[in-house]
């Protein structure tokens, strides 16, 4: 198994203040959604949203990934030990995501 790759203090705080925000954001948004269905045809237009931004947000995920793993390096400024390290590094030891943050 891989070693656990320690991760700034500062770095564990900006995910989960990312996190909180995002959770407390989209709660707020949900309720607001709800206050504004009014019958069947904003229920089906609302449904077909959440479709196609699902498969919207997989293909732009896809797409990130297959920009991860083909191009730059580890020493890549700015993205490399951030993004590009663990992207290749899941594909030798897949449990690896498992031991560190976000």
């Amino acid at each position: 198994m891989a070693n656990s790759v320690a991760r700034p203090l500062g770095h564990r705080l900006l995910e989960f203040g990312a996190l909180t925000l995002f959770a407390a954001y989209s709660a707020g948004f949900l309720c607001k959604i709800a206050v504004a269905i009014e019958g069947m045809p904003r229920c089906l237009a609302l449904l077909a949203g959440i479709i196609i931004g699902y498969l919207i947000a997989d293909l732009i995920s896809g797409v990130a990934h297959w920009l991860g793993d083909r191009f730059g390096d580890e020493s890549t400024p700015l993205v490399g030990p951030t993004f590009i390290a663990p992207f290749r590094e899941h594909h030798d030891e897949p449990l690896a995501m498992l031991q560190h943050g976000l």
